[in-house]
């Protein structure tokens, strides 16, 4: 079924179709075989892990896009009560489903065994309200001893930890800062606080870092707002000992403290793991044993970890294969694959450090490969009477790259998706979902107003249908008769319509190279 959609117009039909006929389809195409088309709203979205998927409460396939929400110096040390919606708009505008929320450690746990809620009450929880009033989920993460006071000059690890580590506090350097003894510091102290590093009291700082998120845990663990968790920050290998130990002999027994921590105050939210790494590895290897219901969430970037732009002495894979292979590690730890962070490639803005828009857009072509979940880094909050255009995401520019069509919600199971964003065509395969048999509808954030400001096509599986909510900007797909179903959005003006496209043979040939979703 294909019917062209115009902002302008009421009304899905060419301007051929008389009012009695248009009636008609409208009342033939309520119907399916599934049952009456409901109206165009869908329940709350509230995320939960079930196996290699995420899925809703009816138990439809969740894919997320998102970004993570920092200061400007990457944390939320200094982050005022007052929240800009129009930060959380912007984001909702471009149909993104997920914030990931860095928060410092810090902040929740100021001076040794003491956990500061008021903290998370004044700056915490705003930012979850407007997350939430947008329609998005949150990834609460808490940054470790790197990002600390003790050497870079930043606020995610507090002073009293400096003891433990390093000499004393180092001069404010501001976020990005590439002064190499200070990151050898912060390899080193990262090194350190993995291990055995001790405060005053005399416990180590694993135990007091495992015992704040305990404490946060706890504080939120009726707060559906949250759906996961993210434990540890960039853990490191650099400086500490051969790899494939620290993988083994410190990492997988740290996330086991954690996780008991978090399982300890009952709070049922997923449990976030991030890969080891070293500068030449971001993908090093996964704990071993991680708890039912967890994510695999690795940050991804367009060159070596750790590295300055331009540094090419030790370069990644190519991104396909970054993410390939966290897609297998992914399917390895047995849970949905979710990137934490993706972007920071470009040089340098003032105490920033950015993505370029290339690098962005081919994440996204990988997310939609991969059908993953990812967030980018990164939009930076605006201080009442601040820069509107601080460094990160948030102008019409990165909107032109980071609104396309995508599915956030499938009533089956994904098989392929893809967007190209040279003719402006999305296709999107999935098949029924016998075991969960979620109901419909099936939900497409189109971006019509950045990507179709001349309007659209819709074409379905003959027996399906589908309707057009304008206020959200998306598509709602209802299945007829039949078990596999797809969907093409093209621009409405676009030559050959008809005829096969690059994205249709990509799409074909990703759907015979994805047995592992079928």
């Amino acid at each position: 079924m294909q019917v062209p959609f115009r902002p302008q117009r009421p009304a899905r039909a060419s301007s051929g179709v008389v009012p009695a006929l248009l009636a008609l389809v409208l009342v033939l195409a309520a119907c399916s075989d599934r049952g009456l088309l409901s109206p165009p709203t869908l329940e709350p979205l509230l995320v939960h892990v079930d196996g290699p998927w995420l899925r809703d409460a009816k138990g439809r396939v969740v894919l997320l896009r998102g970004a993570n929400v920092v200061t400007r110096d990457g944390t939320l040390a200094e982050l005022p009560t007052e929240v800009h919606e129009q930060d959380f708009a912007f984001l909702a505008s471009l149909g993104f489903n997920l914030v990931r929320l860095p928060i410092p450690w810090a902040g929740v746990e100021p001076r040794p065994g003491f956990h500061d809620f008021d903290f998370l009450r004044g700056h915490v929880d705003p930012l979850l309200r407007a997350a939430s009033d947008h329609g998005m989920q949150v990834i609460l993460a808490l940054q470790t001893i790197r990002w600390s006071s003790c050497f870079r000059g930043e606020r995610s690890a507090a002073p009293w930890m400096c003891t433990a580590v390093s000499d004393g506090p180092a001069a404010q350097q501001g976020f990005g800062a590439r002064d190499v003894l200070a990151e050898l510091k912060a390899a080193r102290a990262q090194c350190s606080f993995l291990r055995d590093a001790r405060a005053a009291d005399d416990a180590t700082l694993r135990e007091h870092f495992a015992v704040t998120w305990g404490a946060i845990a706890h504080y939120y663990d009726q707060d559906r707002r949250i759906f996961g968790f993210d434990l540890i920050d960039e853990p490191s290998a650099t400086g500490c000992m051969r790899p494939d130990a620290f993988v083994t002999e410190v990492l997988t027994p740290f996330y086991g403290e954690i996780a008991q921590q978090v399982r300890a105050a009952a709070a049922p939210q997923a449990l976030v793991y991030q890969p080891g790494l070293t500068r030449e590895d971001p993908l090093l290897g996964v704990p071993a044993g991680p708890l039912p219901g967890s994510i695999f969430a690795p940050h991804l970037f367009g060159q070596t970890f750790g590295a300055p732009p331009g540094d090419t002495e030790n370069t990644q894979p190519a991104l396909g294969a970054l993410y390939a292979r966290a897609t297998a590690l992914a399917r390895a730890m047995g849970g949905p694959l979710v990137v934490g962070e993706i972007g920071a490639d470009g040089p340098p803005i003032a105490d920033f450090r950015p993505a370029t828009r290339d690098l962005l857009a081919a994440s996204l072509d990988e997310l939609d490969r991969t059908l993953a979940g990812g967030a980018v880094w990164a939009l930076v909050l605006r201080h009442p009477g601040g820069d509107a255009t601080a460094p990160g995401i948030g102008n019409d520019g990165d909107a032109a790259v980071l609104a396309r069509p995508f599915a956030r919600r499938i009533a089956g199971i994904p098989q392929a998706m893809r967007f190209d964003t040279e003719t402006g065509e999305f296709r999107l395969r999935f098949v029924d979902d016998p075991d969960r048999r979620p109901p419909d509808p099936s939900e497409i954030f189109v971006a019509a107003t950045q990507r179709y400001p001349q309007g659209f096509s819709v074409e379905v599986t003959k027996g399906d249908r589908w309707t057009f909510d304008a206020h959200n900007q998306r598509v709602l797909v209802y299945r007829g008769p039949g078990s596999t179903h797809e969907v093409t959005i093209r621009p409405a003006l676009a030559p050959n319509a008809g005829e096969p496209t690059a994205a249709a043979a990509a799409l074909d040939r990703s759907v015979a190279a994805s047995g592992a979703h079928h």
